[in-house]
């Protein structure tokens, strides 16, 4: 779980499962998320996730936090909500997801993929205008929008229209999302 691997690094960590649309709107539940210096999303079902937290008491309050400078973050379904739009797993299309990052679209555990097949389908099936970031397992995207940075192991595929591009542990994302 992830309050053991994060507490294997050193961290004071806890979990706190938010499982139904009424603890994101109990401020009494949710706090101990709220006064955390960083809160990470886990894996799971993206759309159960979305459908929990969207416009909820939890999210306003968590964007506070974040504007104060606690750090928001997430991994799979956890990372895949926090853009504009989400495919829904199983082919299920697109759904507008929370927004955290305008303009962008995460594809987690993308080192299963083949990248032009990717961007044949991304081109015939999803909506224009996005940034698509296509993100290999134990790796991840850090910064905030405009700056973002590549750690971890894997690589970050960033497609744009019909181009793509692969970026590895060190490298900055192109800017303009």
């Amino acid at each position: 779980d992830g309050a053991t691997h994060f507490g294997a690094l050193g961290g004071d960590a806890s979990q706190l499962m938010l499982l139904e649309r009424a603890h994101a709107e109990d401020p009494d539940f949710f706090a101990p998320a709220i006064l955390a210096d960083v809160v990470y999303f886990t894996g799971g079902s993206p759309e159960h996730l979305l459908e929990t937290v969207r416009e909820s008491a939890f999210l306003k309050a968590l964007l506070a936090s974040v504007e104060r400078g606690s750090v928001l973050a997430g991994s799979s379904a956890g990372a895949m909500v926090m853009g504009s739009m989400m495919r829904r797993p199983g082919g299920g299309g697109w759904v507008e997801a929370l927004g955290l990052v305008p303009g962008v679209a995460v594809l987690p555990h993308h080192e299963r993929r083949d990248r032009a097949e990717t961007s044949a389908e991304l081109q015939g099936s999803a909506p224009s205008g996005l940034t698509f970031l296509g993100i290999d397992a134990r790796t991840g995207c850090l910064g905030v929008p405009g700056d973002w940075r590549v750690v971890g192991f894997g690589r970050v595929t960033v497609y744009q229209g019909s181009e793509w591009q692969t970026f590895n542990a060190g490298d900055k994302l192109p800017a303009g999302f």
